[in-house]
């Protein structure tokens, strides 16, 4: 039965991507709704969707649940990058830059291509700044202008099939 739920999920997060793609946030949000499916990834596709409608302050809910499970106080260490990257690019939408640069910081995997792409759009955001401002920001003071990402906000993460499955009792150890 395990198999189906993860196929189920992996057809629902497809699905919700190609809606997403064409720019149809809303559509998507539906589906994953009605799809009555509740796993990691298909929360992080809804607050992808929550993201892309504008919906910044919902966004954070989800990912704060992703990011900080069972309302833990340190991010787990098997936390997946990209919903690091949700969570601090909801911060940058939400306008609270210093947070979000913090949070870009405390990422473990500083070479994941979702981390590295975040990263440089902070150092362009950086450059847009005067002199002044500049030489502020390591005593953290950060001026009140938003950082806009080159590309739509957030990330799915569709996990393979393989990477669903129990690994085998040899290798579990």
């Amino acid at each position: 039965m395990k198999q189906v739920t993860t196929f189920n999920s992996t057809a629902v997060l497809h699905q919700a991507k190609e809606l997403l793609d064409l720019g149809r946030p809303k559509a998507a949000l539906d589906l994953l709704n009605d799809s009555g499916i509740n796993t990691p990834c298909i929360d992080n596709a809804r607050g992808v969707c929550f993201l892309r409608l504008d919906r910044p302050d919902d966004a954070l809910k989800v990912f704060r649940k992703l990011v900080f499970p069972g309302g833990a106080f340190a991010v787990p260490d098997d936390t997946p990058p990209v919903f690091r990257v949700n969570y601090v690019t909801t911060f940058f939408l939400l306008d609270n830059v210093i947070i979000g640069i913090q949070l870009l910081r405390d990422i473990p995997d500083q070479d994941h291509p979702l981390v590295r792409a975040l990263t440089e759009t902070v150092v362009r955001w950086k450059r847009t700044l005067s002199w002044w401002r500049r030489i502020l920001l390591p005593a953290g003071v950060y001026p009140n202008r938003p950082i806009r990402l080159d590309s739509p906000p957030g990330f799915l993460w569709i996990p393979e099939e393989t990477e669903e499955r129990p690994r085998p009792a040899e290798r579990a150890a």
